[in-house]
């Protein structure tokens, strides 16, 4: 086994529970989390998690901490947040709780890609969160 057969396994297996959960409207998002391969043998893991039906949000791990991060300071749920960091725009979508020094995972809104966000991000975000209670 070669890590191009285990790519291929990862990519069909993938590809088939998303087209189960889409045939049969379930709001269930699969994704690639991780994967090892030898001569012998491969594994690979996937994810599953919901969507939100209001935010259309995936719902993970890192969304569940967000939220749960946000209303342990006062802020309330904060997936789908807009920041401003560095006259760059993001959207919050994780919290790595076992993360010290960038616990914050945004998406750029320019661009799309996922990036980690520090400490420092948490002005951006409180200042964002007041914006978003007083409206």
């Amino acid at each position: 086994m070669d890590r191009k057969m285990m790519r291929t396994l990862e990519d069909v297996a993938l590809k088939a529970v998303n087209k189960y959960c889409t045939d049969n409207n379930l709001p269930i998002v699969a994704t690639f989390n991780s994967g090892s391969y030898a001569p012998e043998y491969g594994k690979f893991s996937i994810t599953c998690a919901n969507k939100s039906a209001d935010t259309g949000h995936v719902m993970d791990e890192d969304a569940v901490s967000l939220n749960r991060w946000g209303k342990l300071v006062g802020h309330g749920d904060l997936v789908g947040l807009q920041i401003v960091v560095g006259n760059e725009l993001y959207e919050l979508v994780g919290f790595k709780t076992r993360s010290n020094k960038y616990p914050f995972i945004a998406r750029r809104l320019s661009n799309g890609l996922q990036y980690k966000l520090g400490w420092s991000a948490e002005e951006s975000i409180k200042a964002a969160a007041k914006r978003r209670l007083i409206k």
